[in-house]
């Protein structure tokens, strides 16, 4: 019990922690900037840019939700004790979630890998 614990508060400081930091550095290409980029927009207007942008968002928000589905899969399994059949739904949706979890940083470490080949960014 303690070891599941210990598991959903690394999961609680990744969702609430690194994970909007991420979020925030790929929306942080449409807030103006006073550096050499006079328009303020880095990127934005070029294919390479949206592609990026959206690319990174896309995956971003279904990361989040997969480990929102963790974490209600947890707070379903803590609370379900006992319960043959609670548990087992609990059990079910955290292995989902771990597994979508897996498929999408594959997808993210795979559409970085080809931006970075196609665009060059």
């Amino acid at each position: 019990m303690k070891k599941l614990s210990n598991y959903f508060i690394a999961i609680l400081a990744f969702v609430f922690i690194i994970w909007p930091t991420k979020i925030f550095a790929a929306l942080s290409e449409l807030i103006p900037s006073s550096g050499a980029n006079p328009t303020g927009i880095n990127n934005f207007g070029t294919l390479p840019g949206i592609v990026s942008l959206l690319f990174n968002i896309i995956t971003s928000a279904s990361g989040l939700i997969f480990i929102v589905l963790f974490l209600v899969g947890g707070i379903q399994y803590l609370f379900s004790s006992g319960n043959e059949e609670g548990t087992g739904k609990a059990k079910k949706l955290l292995l989902d979630s771990v597994i979508g979890l897996v498929i999408v940083l594959s997808v993210w470490a795979i559409g970085r890998w080809i931006i970075l080949k196609v665009f060059g960014e």
